[in-house]
């Protein structure tokens, strides 16, 4: 109820399953510390706040394998090797 995030808010401050990694570092590291069931004893100071954090279950982290992620690799390496030769072509341009 007395929630200011806007993120949350509507949802009873529940924030639905996540990676402690895509959260600001004070924050990554309470929900990390904490157990299945467990809150945080005092309030975590972040840029945004004071937050109260309650890990109310936890799940391993399954990374994509490889062949899942393999298509977006070789986009970003066709990427990568385009922006390296339209760099190289403007190096190498005169203009008069």
């Amino acid at each position: 109820k007395q929630s200011k995030d806007p993120g949350s808010r509507d949802n009873g401050g529940d924030l639905g399953w996540g990676s402690a990694a895509k959260y600001v570092k004070p924050f990554a590291d309470a929900v990390a510390a904490l157990g299945k069931g467990k809150y945080s004893d005092t309030p975590v100071k972040t840029d945004f706040g004071y937050h109260v954090i309650q890990v109310d279950d936890s799940r391993p982290l399954t990374p994509p394998t490889f062949d899942q992620v393999k298509p977006q690799l070789l986009q970003r390496l066709q990427q990568e090797q385009l922006q390296k030769f339209v760099g190289e072509l403007r190096s190498k341009a005169k203009v008069e």
